[in-house]
């Protein structure tokens, strides 16, 4: 396996298909009981084969699967969305407080 993180663009394009017939697994949205929890491993493999029949890199289900995670809440992420919700509070709070002062 491999230590580099970054997918080429045959893993990036493979990985796109995969999630759009998966939604549920890119939403992390498959029931947490014994039967979702076999079905998300079994995807999650499936995933990791095709993934790294064209790498490198090369990684096991588990890490796959920790690495797109983290992609998908990479700080810079979380920053965006947390400066979008101050931002539109912020525009709320002068609205109420120009409507006070009218």
């Amino acid at each position: 396996m491999t230590t580099f993180n970054k997918l080429n663009q045959n893993q990036k394009n493979i990985l796109g298909e995969f999630m759009k017939e998966h939604p549920k697994l890119a939403k992390n949205m498959i029931p947490n009981c014994a039967q979702g929890k076999a079905t998300s491993i079994r995807l999650w493999e499936d995933l990791s084969r095709k993934l790294n029949a064209v790498g490198p890199p090369v990684k096991d289900a588990k890490t796959w699967k920790k690495v797109l995670n983290y992609r998908s809440t990479s700080p810079q992420k979380v920053e965006q969305v947390e400066g979008h919700s101050r931002r539109s509070t912020s525009r709320r709070r002068k609205k109420i407080l120009f409507r006070q002062a009218a």
